[in-house]
C-alpha cells in the first residue's frame, strides 16, 4: 500500500469531489493544534496561492497527535477535540481537509520518501506551506530545506511560512496548552486571534442553580487538554447564529454541592436570549478566568460568593 492511500478527505461544504481532484492542489502541512495565528498563516497561504492558482486549497493534518504513537507515556494533549479543530479549519477558508493516520509505519518512512508517495496519492499538487520550522520523516531528519530541494526537483512549489510572534514571545500549541491550564484565557485569546471557546448540546442538570436563584446552561466538556477549574466570564450563541449572550460560568466538578470526575461548563446567563432547549447545540466562548473553584462550607456562602461572580461579570460587560 502506497504512503496516502489510507487517508481521509472532508470537503467543503457543496464541493463537487471531481473538482478538487482536478483542479491545482495548494496544500498547508502539519499538526495545527489549536489554529493559532502562526496556523492561521500558514493556512491562509495555501488559500492565497489556491486563488491566484484557480485551484483548491487543502490542510494536510495528523491524527492521532505523533506524541500519542512516539512516546505514548508523555503524550501531549490536544488544545481542541478533532470536531472543533476541522471546524476551525474549515472557518479559515479551505476547501478540503486530509487526515492522515499517524503511525508507528508511518513515523518510519524515510523523509526523501515523503513528497514523491505525497505527489503520487495527489498528481494535481501544485504546491505545499509549512511552518519555517516543520520537520519530516523518520526521526525527523526531514526539514524545510529538504522539502524545498525535493519540491524543486519533482516540480512542487514549497512555500516556507516564517514564524509569528506577539510581544516578543514566538505564538505556539505549547504556549497556548501553558496559558489555558493555567486559567490564562484571555492571553490565550491573543495567541489564537480570538478566544477560546467550547461547543456541545445542553445537558440537564439537578436545578440547584435555579433553586438558589442563578439557573444555568450546562455544557459538558471533556478535552484531552483541561482547563483550569475555576469561574469565567463568557458569552455564547447557538451554533449557526448570531445572537449573543453575556454571562458568568463556572467550569469544574461542582466540589460544594455534587463532586463528580466529569467536568461541566455551568453558565448562569446575564443578558441576551435566555430560551433554549436541549437539541440547541451551543458555543460558549471563554473570556477571561475571575477565580478557581473551590469548595465551600455550604450553600449559602456558594451563593454569596456567586453574587461577587454575578457583580464583576456585570461591571465587566458594563450591565446595568
Amino acid at each position: 500500500m502506497a504512503l496516502f492511500d489510507s487517508v481521509e478527505i472532508d470537503l467543503k461544504e457543496k464541493l463537487d469531489p471531481s473538482i478538487a481532484e482536478s483542479k491545482p492542489l495548494s496544500i498547508a502541512l502539519g499538526m495545527f493544534d489549536g489554529i493559532h495565528l502562526g496556523h492561521q498563516s500558514v493556512i491562509g497561504s495555501a488559500r492565497k496561492e489556491a486563488e491566484v492558482s484557480g485551484g483548491c486549497s487543502g490542510v494536510l493534518t495528523f491524527d492521532p497527535h505523533p506524541s500519542k504513537v512516539l512516546r505514548p507515556e508523555k503524550a501531549t494533549p490536544l488544545i481542541y477535540p478533532r470536531f472543533l479543530k476541522r471546524k476551525l479549519i474549515f472557518d479559515e477558508g479551505i476547501d478540503l481537509i486530509i487526515w492522515k493516520d499517524f503511525s508507528m509505519e508511518f513515523a518510519a518512512v524515510k523523509a526523501e520518501d515523503f513528497l514523491p508517495e505525497l505527489l503520487s496519492r495527489f498528481p494535481n499538487l501544485k504546491s505545499i506551506h509549512v511552518g519555517a520550522n516543520f520537520r519530516f520523516g523518520n526521526k525527523r531528519l526531514g526539514d524545510v530545506s529538504l522539502l524545498e530541494s525535493m519540491g524543486k526537483d519533482i516540480g512542487v512549489d514549497i512555500y516556507r511560512c516564517e514564524r509569528v510572534s506577539r510581544n516578543s514571545e514566538w505564538i505556539s500549541s505549547t504556549a497556548l496548552r501553558g496559558m489555558i491550564s493555567e486559567g490564562k484565557i484571555s492571553l490565550a485569546a491573543e495567541l489564537f486571534g480570538k478566544p477560546y471557546f467550547c461547543m456541545g448540546h445542553q445537558m440537564k442538570g439537578k436545578g440547584l442553580g435555579s433553586k438558589i436563584g442563578f439557573s444555568t446552561l450546562n455544557i459538558p466538556w471533556e478535552p484531552e487538554l483541561t482547563p483550569r477549574f475555576g469561574v469565567y466570564v463568557v458569552k455564547g450563541k447557538k451554533a449557526g447564529g448570531d445572537d449573543y449572550f453575556y454571562g458568568i460560568a463556572n467550569y469544574g466538578v461542582r466540589p460544594t454541592v455534587e463532586e463528580t470526575d466529569r467536568p461541566v461548563l455551568e453558565t448562569h446567563v446575564l443578558a441576551g436570549p435566555t430560551e433554549f432547549s436541549k437539541d440547541n447545540e451551543m458555543i460558549i466562548e471563554w473570556l477571561d478566568f475571575i477565580r478557581p473553584e473551590k469548595k465551600f462550607s455550604g450553600i449559602e456562602a456558594l451563593t454569596d460568593q456567586i453574587k461577587k461572580d454575578v457583580a464583576f461579570a456585570r461591571k465587566y460587560f458594563n450591565l446595568q
